[in-house]
C-alpha cells in the first residue's frame, strides 16, 4: 500500500486558540475535510509555505472539519506568527513511521494496566505522544510526561468502561 495518497492543497490564516493555554493552529476547508473522509486524529505530511516534509496531525474540530496545530518548532522555521497567511499543500499519511515505545513509558501504562488502552490510540497519536516525552531535557520533566500520559490512559479506560456500561443497559 503506497504510504502517501492524494495532495490537498488551500490556504489559511494562522489562528490563536485558548484552550487552557494558547495554541497556534490552521483550520482545514470544509471541501479537504470532506475529500479526506476520515475520523478521528490523521496523520499527515504538509508543505507550508514552501517548507517540506512537516509532519503533523489532522484533529477534529466538529461538524466533519479538522484543524491542524503548529507547534513552535515549525512556527519558527516557516516563520509564522498569528494572523499570516500559509499555502498549505497536505497528504494523508497511511504508514507512518511508528516510534519505538520508551522502556520507561512501557514500564509504567503495564504498571499502571493501561498498556492495553494505550495500543488502541493511533499511531499518529502514539509517535506524538513518544516525540514529547523524547524532548525532555530534565529526568523530572521527562518523569512529569511519562506520568501525564499515564493519566490521559487511564482516563481514555475509564471513559471506555463507562461507555460500555452505558451500553448495556
Amino acid at each position: 500500500m503506497p504510504r502517501l495518497k492524494k495532495e490537498h492543497e488551500f490556504g489559511a490564516r494562522v489562528k490563536r486558540i485558548a484552550i487552557g493555554a494558547p495554541y497556534f493552529a490552521l483550520d482545514v476547508p470544509a471541501r479537504v475535510s470532506k475529500a479526506i473522509a476520515r475520523k478521528g486524529p490523521i496523520p499527515i505530511v504538509a508543505t507550508l509555505n514552501g517548507f517540506e516534509g512537516v509532519n503533523a496531525t489532522l484533529i477534529a474540530r466538529g461538524g466533519g472539519k479538522h484543524r491542524i496545530f503548529l507547534n513552535g518548532v515549525v512556527r519558527r522555521r516557516v516563520g509564522l506568527g498569528e494572523g499570516d497567511r500559509v499555502a498549505v499543500s497536505l497528504v494523508v499519511d497511511e504508514a507512518p513511521p511508528v516510534e519505538p515505545l520508551p522502556d520507561d513509558l512501557a514500564d509504567a501504562l503495564r504498571e499502571t494496566g493501561v498498556l492495553a488502552t494505550w495500543e488502541k490510540w493511533t499511531r499518529a497519536k502514539k509517535n506524538h505522544i513518544i516525540q514529547w516525552i523524547e524532548k525532555a531535557a530534565k529526568d523530572a520533566t521527562r518523569a512529569k510526561y511519562v506520568a501525564r500520559t499515564v493519566e490521559l490512559a487511564m482516563a481514555a479506560r475509564d471513559k471506555a468502561i463507562d461507555r460500555e456500561a452505558r451500553r448495556r443497559r
